[in-house]
């Protein structure tokens, strides 16, 4: 028998022992305690129900989605949406999927009741669960009668990555890199230019074949680090890529300020802050979020190029030979100095604190200036770093 259901048949006896038929017993609208129970009983028997006739709209959770857990691997688990037959009670359940390090988990489901609007039908609350890998089940009820039932399997508590950066975060597709584990989930969208934040993409999936890191990165190598984490955390991981390939600091900088069309062809006039900007503020404020994972300065280390061409304002070095190389190059970005770095990167670590609602959001940095850029073939010869 259900957990509650014993819980209430044990609360009903009690209370009828000690009920004084001259004292009327009621519940603040007016019904006695008894109806009342009576009405709970007849709810948590049709828990196990899997539809009703009417239907829950749920914008969060989505399936594959993970929320952020804490350092006592607890996290919060936000559950928005509507549902159908302007219900006057909603219940949600969380139920462990099996997986390598528990592939027996108790089937016993935790039933929790949640708030609901009886005119609208809309839900928005948070639960408490553990790090974890769940199916979640909301049932919704007009007094005793079932309403509506919604299923989302595959939620997780663990731990979310922001990638960010240029080329190297950006990454590249290879059939090789793959997450194994069912539990790493990536944002499967290629938002290519604008993300409709009214209508929110919420397409999560295992970071597998024919999957991106969303919504603007392949899966490359963080898919194995992803993988690596799952196992070792045995927690579920959640992937964003916002990386643009080609980017300064300085470009993130003016973006981030609200400046279009600093990078040419870029998907977006605001490129490349943009999509930074919308992940932190829709999802990221959200789910939670470990951390940002930043790759990027070659381009600031300095861009060569065999051509003297490009902008004259921007030519430094123009004409001067590097050794080494099988012909003259031009240096026409000039390397960014150590300070100038610093101060550019802590304004976008805090335009992205603001963004994401988080005074303390963590970035971990790849020390990746060292090398300028040259073109291909240089690579091998002497390539002078700074």
């Amino acid at each position: 028998m259900n957990s509650i259901c014993r819980f209430l048949l044990v609360a009903l006896f009690v209370g009828a022992s000690h009920l004084n038929p001259a004292v009327a017993q009621t519940t603040p609208t007016g019904r006695s305690i008894l109806t009342l129970i009576r009405e709970i009983i007849q709810i948590a028997q049709q828990f196990n129900a899997t539809s009703g006739p009417q239907t829950i709209r749920l914008t969060f959770p989505a399936s594959r989605i993970v929320y952020q857990q804490d350092l006592k691997k607890q996290g919060r688990i936000l559950i928005e949406g509507i549902s159908g037959g302007n219900p006057t009670r909603a219940f949600v359940s969380l139920k462990r999927r099996p997986t390598k390090n528990n592939p027996n988990p108790s089937t016993t489901a935790t039933w929790t009741e949640i708030p609901v609007n009886s005119q609208t039908g809309k839900i928005q609350t948070s639960i408490n669960a553990p790090s974890g890998w769940y199916d979640l089940k909301i049932v919704t009820f007009r007094g005793s009668v079932l309403q509506a039932v919604s299923m989302i399997e595959r939620v997780g508590v663990g731990e979310v990555f922001l990638i960010a950066g240029q080329s190297n975060a950006y990454g590249a597709y290879s059939p090789l890199h793959v997450a194994h584990d069912d539990r790493v989930s990536v944002l499967n969208v290629d938002a290519g230019g604008a993300i409709d934040t009214a209508n929110l993409p919420m397409n999560f999936a295992q970071a597998g074949p024919g999957t991106i890191t969303g919504p603007k990165g392949h899966l490359f190598v963080w898919a194995e680090m992803a993988d690596e984490l799952a196992g070792r955390l045995d927690a579920p991981i959640l992937l964003f890529n916002v990386a643009h390939p080609g980017t300064s600091t300085q470009d993130w900088v003016r973006t981030k300020n609200g400046e279009e069309n600093v990078v040419f062809g870029a998907a977006h006039p605001n490129a490349p802050y943009y999509h930074m900007r919308v992940v932190l503020r829709n999802y990221i404020r959200k789910l939670g979020v470990r951390a940002v994972l930043w790759h990027q300065g070659e381009y600031d280390g300095g861009i060569y190029t065999e051509n003297n061409t490009g902008k004259p304002e921007d030519r430094v070095d123009a004409g001067t030979p590097v050794p080494g190389g099988p012909s003259t190059l031009y240096r026409l970005v000039r390397p960014t100095s150590a300070d100038e770095y610093a101060q550019r990167l802590g304004e976008i670590v805090q335009a992205s604190r603001s963004d994401a609602g988080s005074s303390s959001l963590a970035w971990v940095v790849a020390r990746a200036s060292y090398m300028p850029y040259k073109p291909p073939h240089f690579y091998g010869t002497a390539m002078h770093p700074r």
